[in-house]
């Protein structure tokens, strides 16, 4: 997967990528709740697709965060646990998140090697 993902929102197929520029945004719009942490994780990787695909000259989501948090309010109500875990699953595939694993893994190690 890789950090990209292909479903659907709003009754359209939408892709998220979940690379650097929708890491930085998602710290940015995360909230407490899981409403607004879901909507985060769906505008941050709608805006990493978008990113990516202007090969870094455009940063901006061509979808309105209002629109994405009544995507993320739909999802929460019917209870789509699938779609979630796909989402989240897409994000811990990414290649930044892969890095970070692997880096506190690493750290891991080398604390216990201390011991």
């Amino acid at each position: 997967m890789n950090g990209y993902i292909q479903i659907d929102l709003g009754g359209e197929l939408r892709s998220l990528k979940f690379n650097m520029h929708a890491i930085e945004i998602i710290s940015q719009r995360g909230t407490t709740t899981e409403h607004g942490n879901l909507a985060a994780f769906i505008y941050g990787g709608l805006c990493g697709n978008s990113f990516a695909k202007s090969a870094g000259t455009s940063p901006v989501c061509e979808e309105s965060f209002e629109d994405i948090m009544d995507w993320a309010e739909d999802i929460l109500v019917a209870k789509n646990e699938e779609l979630k875990v796909k989402i989240v699953t897409a994000f811990n595939e990414s290649k930044p998140m892969k890095a970070l694993k692997e880096q506190a893994d690493e750290a891991t190690k080398k604390k216990t090697r201390k011991k």
